[in-house]
This record gives C-alpha cells, sequence and structure tokens, in this order.
C-alpha cells in the first residue's frame, strides 16, 4: 500500500491510499524473468555474472579467492534429438536438482575451516552459487579463501551426484558432466577470462574422455586457442567448400579387382596443409557441425556417383561413415534417404559405416534404425569391429551386412600371435553370421598373404593404394571396367569385378 496526508484548511485530512500490490508483484515478476532460469529455477547468466564480478571486487579486496566451475553435459543434444526437448527440459530440472543437493551438502560447504567472508561482509561457511548459463551448461561459483583443493572437491562432488541413472519418460538415462575450473587470482584477475579459461578447461575435459574434470593452466589455454582457432577455420572451409571426398579403393582379396570404396572426407588448409581428419572430425562432432557435414559428403558422393553412371562406368559400391551423433537422430532414414533418392541412384551402392560405439549407445533404438535403413536397401557395417564392446547377442540381432576389422589388430598379424588370432576368429565369427568381412590398414604383402589365407574377402590399405581425389578414383574405375568387359559379354559366369549399378 502507499498513501499521501494531504490537510485543508478545515483542518480536515484527505488520505490518498493506491493499492501497488500488483505493480510490486509484476516487478517481481520481471526480476525473476531477468535474473532466473525460467525452466529450472536456478540463476541465469545476467545473475551469475553480477555475482561473480561482485565477489571478485570483494576477492581483490580482501586478499580472498574465487573459484569458477564451469559445467556442461556431454552429449546432452543427443537426448534432445532422439527422444525430444519435453524429454530433455525435464531431465535439465533433475539435474538442476542434483546440482543444488550436492553443492547444498559438499564437503567443501560443510568444512569449518574454510572461512568464508561473504560479499555482503558476513562471515559464513563457503557455498557454492549455481546457475544454469545455457542449454545443458552451469556454473559453480565458489568464494573465500580457498585453494583449487576445494573447487576440485565440488567438481568431485558434482560428478558423484550425477553418477546414478536417471529415470525420465520409462528410460534409464545417463548423463555426464565435463567440468572445467578457473581460480582467481591465479588463473584470471576478471570474470571474463575467468569465464574463458574454465571453459577451455572444460573443453579440455571432454577431449580427455568426458566424465572428468579439468583445473586450467597454461598449457590448456594454448590447446584451447588452437581448437578455436580450428573451430572457426572448419567452420569456414565448409562454407566456402574447401573440405573434399577421397576414395579409398576396397579389393578382392583374391583376384585384387576392385569391388568398391570408403569416401573419406580431407582439409587441405592453405596455411596448413592437410589437417588430421581425427583432430577435425573430432571438432565437428563438438560443435554440431559434423550434422551438416555428414550430409554434405553423402550429397557429394552421390553427385559424384551420376557423374561415372553418366560416363558408362560400373558403378562400385561406396562406404559413407555415420557420425554418432547423426546415427541416434530420430529421422536419420529420412536424411540418408533423401539425396539418394534425389540423385535417383539405388541405395545398394552405399554401405553406411557405424562403429561398435556408435550403436551400443543405445542398442534397441540403434537395432530400430539399422533396420528402418536395412528395409530402405542401404548396406549395414561395423567399422573399427574388435576395439568396442558389441554384444555378440547383438550382433546376431543387428540386421548387418559387414564386419571391417580394426587396422590396430591388422598391423602386427605377422608378430603378434594375439593379433592374429583376433584376426583368424572375426573371420571366422563373420563368416559363420554370413557377414562379409573388410580388412583396413593393410600395408605389407605379408598381412595381405595371411588374410588371403584365413579366406578375409575384402582389404583395403596403402599396399594396394591410399585415398585418392574422385579423378583418379575414376581412372581405376576406367581400368576395371575395361578388364570387366570380355566377362560381362561372356554371360553370368563372371566373378570379380565392380559391383554393378
Amino acid at each position: 500500500m502507499s498513501g499521501r496526508y494531504l490537510p485543508n484548511a478545515t483542518g480536515q485530512v484527505l488520505t490518498i491510499v493506491r493499492d501497488i500490490t500488483q505493480r510490486k508483484e509484476t516487478e517481481a515478476h520481471i526480476h525473476r524473468l531477468a535474473y532466473f532460469d525460467a525452466l529450472t529455477g536456478l540463476p541465469n547468466r545476467e545473475w551469475i555474472g553480477e555475482y561473480l564480478s561482485r565477489s571478485l571486487a570483494y576477492a581483490s579486496a580482501h586478499h580472498g579467492s574465487v573459484a569458477l566451475l564451469y559445467v556442461d553435459l556431454d552429449q546432452f543434444k543427443r537426448i534432445n534429438d532422439t527422444l525430444g526437448h519435453d524429454t530433455g527440459d525435464a531431465l535439465l530440472r533433475q539435474v538442476a536438482g542434483r546440482l543444488r543437493d550436492a553443492l547444498a551438502h559438499s564437503s567443501v560447504a560443510d568444512d569449518p575451516s574454510v572461512p568464508v567472508e561473504g560479499v555482503g561482509g558476513a562471515s559464513e561457511r563457503l557455498r557454492g552459487q549455481l546457475a544454469r548459463v545455457g542449454g545443458d551448461e552451469f556454473i559453480v561459483v565458489l568464494s573465500g579463501k580457498l585453494g583449487p583443493q576445494h573447487a576440485e572437491q565440488a567438481a568431485e562432488r558434482i560428478l558423484s551426484a550425477l553418477a546414478a541413472p536417471f529415470l525420465q519418460g520409462g528410460y534409464e538415462l545417463v548423463v555426464t558432466p565435463s567440468i572445467g575450473i578457473a581460480v582467481f587470482p591465479d588463473h584470471g584477475t576478471d570474470a571474463q577470462s575467468l569465464l574463458k579459461n574454465a571453459d577451455g578447461a572444460m573443453y579440455e575435459a571432454k577431449a580427455s574422455g568426458r566424465n572428468q574434470f579439468r583445473v586450467y593452466n597454461n598449457t590448456l589455454n594454448a590447446r584451447a586457442l588452437k581448437r578455436l582457432s580450428l573451430e572457426m577455420e572448419l567452420r569456414r572451409a565448409f562454407e566456402n567448400s574447401q573440405l573434399q571426398v577421397y576414395y579409398q579403393p576396397k579389393y578382392d582379396t583374391r583376384s585384387l579387382n576392385v569391388v568398391g570404396a570408403e569416401a573419406l572426407l580431407r582439409w587441405f588448409h592453405a596455411e596448413r596443409g592437410q589437417i588430421s581428419t581425427a583432430d577435425f572430425i573430432a571438432v565437428a562432432e563438438e560443435t554440431g557441425l559434423i550434422g551438416e557435414i555428414g550430409r554434405w559428403t553423402l550429397r557429394q558422393v552421390c553427385r559424384d556417383l551420376s557423374e561415372w553412371r553418366g560416363q558408362g562406368l560400373i558403378l562400385p559400391s561406396i562406404a559413407v561413415n555415420v557420425s554418432g551423433r547423426e546415427f541416434m537422430r530420430p529421422d536419420i532414414l529420412v536424411r540418408t534417404s533423401e539425396a539418394v533418392e534425389r540423385a535417383r541412384l539405388s541405395p545398394s551402392l552405399f554401405e553406411l559405416e557405424l562403429t561398435e560405439g556408435v550403436l551400443m549407445q543405445d542398442a534397441e533404438a540403434g537395432r530400430r534404425s539399422l533396420l528402418a535403413l536395412k528395409e530402405f536397401g542401404f548396406a549395414l557395417a561395423v567399422d573399427d569391429f574388435g576395439t568396442g564392446y558389441c554384444s555378440l547377442n547383438y550382433l546376431k540381432r543387428f540386421p548387418l551386412d559387414t564386419l571391417k576389422i580394426d587396422r590396430s589388430f591388422v598391423a602386427d598379424i605377422g608378430a603378434d600371435a594375439d593379433d592374429a588370432a583376433i584376426v583368424r576368429a572375426i573371420i571366422a565369427l563373420g563368416h559363420n553370421l554370413n557377414l562379409k568381412i573388410v580388412a583396413e590398414g593393410v600395408e605389407t604383402a605379408a598381412q595381405l598373404q595371411f588374410l588371403r589365407t584365413e579366406g578375409c574377402d575384402t582389404v583395403q590399405g596403402f599396399l594396394m593404394s591410399p585415398a585418392v581425389p574422385a579423378p583418379a578414383f575414376v581412372e581405376l574405375l576406367r581400368t576395371a571396367s575395361a578388364r570387366a568387359e570380355p566377362a560381362r559379354a561372356a554371360g553370368p559366369k563372371r566373378t570379380g569385378g565392380l559391383f554393378a549399378g
């Protein structure tokens, strides 16, 4: 309520009273919208930014410390893409609740040996201030006379709090965090530098395998800057059509005829030369650019096949790698079939390669996606077989066509009895399941002879040919087509050669 006292000439008093309840409620609502996250009820980026600035000012004046923990949920976008944003939002609320509880009961917060002068000057035990600053990103600010070990204790508490699966929408979901830590004044003297360095440490935690924390240091800063530079340059390279599709031929082990190829992405930087595929694909995965790059790669393969068909060449089967992020999308069939149908190509010309790890992220959902892709007409292969943890039961249930033996086993088959035994076992297992076997990374005649003796169907590697640009691969196709002509004219007894389109 508000009022005014207005005496008049006769001594009477006129009082004007206004009910300002609605105005105050509106102001409170506006304040809440401005400073708090509507989904979780946590403070937002604006609130934590102001709090961090005040904490730094107080710590600077009183020789205190401030620790910033940058928490990013690993591969959370996959949950939104596969189960929908409603499930993702509900899960974020659960995550926020666990984080809140973890900080409220953390060993750091309850340690009376850590004196803390509050921002307002009141002495209190250390409490972490938590905020949600992005879709799947949270920040924790700890202040007082603390060292990196106290921030590490808080990070450990967060890792433990999120370790147990979440039950949501009938699913048991595992959510892991990557955490970066930066401490004032050692790792930055202002809010911007602390945020940047904690973010860099967080990306280092992701690069080291996720579900862990990293404390900032100068080495991390150099890596973070290199990664950021690579990310920006990759976006420019993609937008300016600087990426190229190369083809590594696959050969029939017996006849050494070309029977297909694997499409591999290459990036030739104007100044750095060829960029490691592993490096830029990892950046593309983290930034979400992998989806656009994957679709572009498939479209480019379709364009090349259409061009080769127009030249009268017998079309080979082309293997195309599918990333985990793309495979877990519910619209994977639509996204892969669209380019093939538009080019009027047979889906049987394409073999989609997925790693064991991708298939086992959600085995049942993966099986459903594989069945849909198989029904459309795609061939399906497990790449790098033997390096993951694919259950033999699921291997039997997945509608697969090919197993690719990882190059790490092929490299030492002549010198390592264990690797030789593993390769023999994979070949026997695959053939018993009516699967074709491809060995990658074949670099010596001895390796080829071993694989030929053991009955491996197809090989690829530097011994026969590295990955080559499309024009060079066309020359291989022309040679193979010329060899195939007499056999094709002789009728259906032809063996070897290229897969017909």
